[in-house]
């Protein structure tokens, strides 16, 4: 073989060597895209949702999201204008069927109204999830709410509304810290450029003694979010726990001008503290 036939044969091996990895690795991303669920994102944020309505869904995402940062009673109001829009919009009755059920005096309405409209013909895997939940508050024993949350999650840990719903149940309608803050712990510790996912676990460590890990909380809740009131309303209340009013009264004020109406009397009622506290030094001092 010549020197010249030997350099064709070597270049065209090369060639089917690079061909070949070429297709083992399109092989290997059709087995792994199979693997991973087709509404995959790697930062997605709220659970698939069935809806007629861009608008309603809309609606609906932010009402979730005000249930993040802790505006339930604007989030009541919200998912009842999604349902406005659309009235068969079924994870919207189902999350007015979760507050009713912590308010009783709501009544059940939405509760039996959501049961009614699932189909499993045209939903969501996500919404089953959420359907087998309502069944499980239909039957007032609750037993296996924090059972199915685990599955929630656990099935959809990619999605950060997974860790959301979780944690809203158990804590808005089972009162269980631990759980709620497990849940919340694992959200930030998957997502931690999300936001209010520091919002109930700063409050929680707050309340816990825990003040130094409540202030990092704050912090990240503030910096990720530095366009939500509540918060500032949370560092509002770090630094009223901390015994500094002035920078208390501050985030509170900070909190009313985005539009929180509760933070403008929090912020007097620390002033207030701030002077009262003054005339004390200036008594022990005479």
């Amino acid at each position: 073989m010549s020197k010249r036939e030997f350099l064709v044969v070597t270049l065209l091996l090369k060639t089917l060597y690079m061909n070949k990895l070429y297709i083992l690795t399109l092989l290997a991303l059709s087995i792994v895209s199979t693997a991973i669920p087709q509404d995959w994102d790697k930062r997605m944020k709220h659970l698939p949702v069935s809806s007629k309505s861009d608008r309603a869904k809309s609606q609906y995402y932010e009402a979730i999201d005000l249930i993040a940062n802790s505006h339930q009673q604007e989030a009541y109001q919200t998912l009842h204008s999604a349902i406005q829009i659309e009235p068969e919009l079924f994870m919207a009755h189902a999350y007015l069927a979760f507050f009713e059920a912590r308010e009783k005096t709501r009544g059940n309405g939405s509760l039996d109204r959501a049961l009614a409209l699932y189909d499993p013909a045209n939903k969501t895997p996500a919404e089953e999830k959420v359907y087998m939940l309502l069944k499980e508050i239909k039957s007032g024993t609750y037993a296996n709410i924090v059972p199915l949350c685990d599955e929630l999650v656990e099935e959809y840990n990619y999605v950060i509304g997974a860790y959301e719903l979780a944690s809203f149940l158990t804590d808005y309608l089972l009162n269980d810290i631990m759980a709620t803050i497990g849940y919340k712990q694992e959200l930030v510790d998957r997502f931690p450029e999300y936001g209010p996912g520091y919002n109930l676990t700063g409050h929680y460590y707050l309340h816990n003694g825990e003040t130094e890990k409540a202030r990092e909380a704050f912090e990240k809740y503030i910096n990720y979010t530095p366009n939500e009131s509540n918060a500032y309303f949370r560092m509002g209340e770090y630094y009223q726990h901390a015994g500094n009013y002035e920078l208390s009264a501050e985030n509170f004020e900070r909190a009313s001008d985005m539009g929180m109406d509760i933070s403008s009397e929090r912020a007097a009622n620390v002033r207030n503290m701030a002077l009262a506290a003054e005339r004390e030094n200036l008594r022990d001092n005479e």
